[in-house]
């Protein structure tokens, strides 16, 4: 079929229709309608897992229901595996899902399975919903699985739920942070750091975080000692520079910069040290401007010097010159760096100078148009992520929807781009209560 149809329009042009055309003719499956939903139009399927019983009340088939969250009838047609453990035997079943309802028939038993994973091989697209037995079963052990692909493919189907107010947060960060103290897998200890760090700065109310700061601690220090691959160590490491939000675990980060604590078999360079006193900065106000002043004299690259001078302001511990900062962001002059305008603007914004940086939200929407008509075109929807970034709250959402009320002519890209950067900012909201 691609042969066919770079030959019909070889130094022509050709649409995706004419593709799907051409290949139409070479199959059975109805292409055109998957073409349409899958394509052609927005949103994605939810699917969940029912269980059958036959007279006897025997386990006799797995049914996979998909619903669309729009409620326009949408149906995606795709492949998936689900994977079912009942008294520890593991079955997969690989099914083509084009209906509402696809049954998986099993062999007969009374025994309910423990844990229903749908998508374990992570193939599928969409938001599979667990049944209540798989969440506790999940939250009580996610490593479980030997294979890393099923691991990872859990570890993504809970955040989903938790996204979706199926499993709650706290549940959750407990969960992953049991998960690292066992996972061995690089790619799948970067996703965890990624959602715990996640998890604690925007889905947990402060006191809720206060909670977590002991096991972090623990977790994290002793993966940071303990770990047998170096690569490892800087993962963690450089996680712990970012989540750590306890006393103990500040002074660390001082230990570390100021080279009195040396971690065995990490050598950290000098975008580490930098990066470790803009933490440090953020953290203990009282010595901020003191910790990045020796910074910026210890650097030897002038580029990152310049780079961390320009920054300095957004991490001091005055409002006001925090306030002088972001006011010169308005003058496109003082955004030519865009790259460590994002910087800076991603520490203004940190959660925790989220109360006292809220203000800036509005203006900075304001900016947007002229953002994009000056800036690179990647700028705009880096600087609305950075923007958004450390926020989780009601008078942020509040923030949001009355700046595109008002503007109900708002270009269209960049009204997407708002939408999709406050996501997680609306989410949290929600899931918080607020």
């Amino acid at each position: 079929g691609l042969q066919e149809y770079l030959l019909k329009y070889k130094f022509a042009n050709a649409t995706w229709d004419n593709l799907i055309d051409i290949l139409s003719a070479k199959t059975d499956f109805d292409l055109n309608t998957w073409s349409n939903n899958w394509v052609k139009k927005s949103n994605m399927p939810t699917i969940k897992v029912d269980k059958a019983f036959n007279a006897q009340n025997k386990l006799s088939s797995l049914i996979l229901e998909q619903s669309d969250p729009s409620e326009s009838g949408k149906k995606w047609a795709q492949e998936i595996e689900v994977l079912s453990l009942t008294n520890g035997k593991y079955d997969f079943y690989n099914i083509q899902i084009e209906d509402t309802f696809s049954v998986i028939p099993v062999a007969l038993t009374e025994n309910q399975p423990e844990l229903i994973l749908p998508n374990s091989n992570g193939f599928g697209y969409g938001y599979f919903e667990l049944d209540d037995l798989s969440k506790k079963f999940l939250l009580r052990d996610l490593s479980v699985f030997t294979n890393p692909v099923s691991r990872c493919s859990a570890y993504i189907t809970c955040w989903e739920n938790m996204l979706n107010k199926n499993i709650k947060q706290k549940d959750l960060l407990a969960a992953f942070l049991q998960s690292l103290k066992t996972e061995t897998d690089e790619q799948n200890i970067s996703l965890l750091l990624s959602y715990v760090s996640t998890i604690y700065w925007k889905f947990l109310l402060p006191q809720h975080q206060k909670e977590f700061n002991t096991e972090i601690d623990h977790v994290y220090w002793n993966k940071i000692q303990n770990s047998s691959k170096p690569t490892h160590k800087y993962l963690f490491l450089k996680s712990y520079f970012t989540i750590c939000n306890s006393e103990a675990g500040v002074e660390k980060l001082y230990q570390i910069w100021s080279k009195k604590l040396n971690i065995k078999d990490i050598n950290l360079s000098e975008n580490d040290f930098t990066e470790l006193a803009c933490e440090i900065a953020l953290r203990t106000p009282a010595i901020a401007d003191s910790v990045l002043q020796i910074q910026i004299s210890n650097i030897l690259d002038e580029e990152r010097k310049a780079k961390l001078i320009f920054i300095k302001p957004a991490l001091s511990s005055d409002i006001e010159e925090r306030n002088r900062f972001f006011e010169s962001l308005k003058a496109g002059k003082n955004r030519e760096k865009e790259p460590w305008v994002i910087s800076a603007l991603t520490f203004l914004h940190h959660p925790l100078r989220s109360e006292e940086s809220k203000k800036y939200i509005r203006p900075s929407l304001d900016l947007l148009e002229e953002i994009q008509s000056t800036g690179d075109i990647f700028f705009p929807k880096q600087w609305l992520d950075a923007t958004f970034s450390g926020h989780s709250g009601i008078d942020e959402v509040i923030t949001v929807n009355v700046f595109l009320n008002e503007n109900p002519d708002y270009p269209i890209n960049l009204k997407n781009k708002i939408i999709q950067s406050s996501d997680m900012l609306f989410r949290a909201s929600q899931i918080n209560g607020k």
